[in-house]
């Protein structure tokens, strides 16, 4: 089964981890996790409102079922570490 998170940062890990040409797909995956971060706030309850978009959605259903049970930030981390991302560039991005 293909790694959807994977596959939005880029894939496999390039042979050099300080050069990404898949930055621009990191920054338009960013902004979107920056406006869904927004309706969530906005909603009585966001777990449900997650729950919800994450039946709509193919590739957020594979994000939830990666994190079912575990920490997601210790998730976010380990897919970066596959991909050769810098997770605090990402981070930088959703804060930005």
């Amino acid at each position: 089964m293909a790694n959807s998170l994977m596959g939005i940062m880029g894939g496999a890990p390039s042979a050099n981890p300080s050069v990404n040409p898949n930055m621009d797909a990191i920054r338009q995956a960013a902004q979107s996790a920056k406006r869904m971060m927004g309706m969530l706030q906005a909603v009585k309850n966001p777990q449900q409102a997650l729950m919800m978009a994450a039946q709509q959605n193919p590739q957020l259903n594979v994000v939830m079922q990666m994190c079912q049970g575990r920490n997601p930030q210790e998730v976010f981390y380990e897919e970066c570490k596959k991909s050769g991302v810098n997770p605090d560039e990402v981070m930088n991005l959703l804060r930005g």
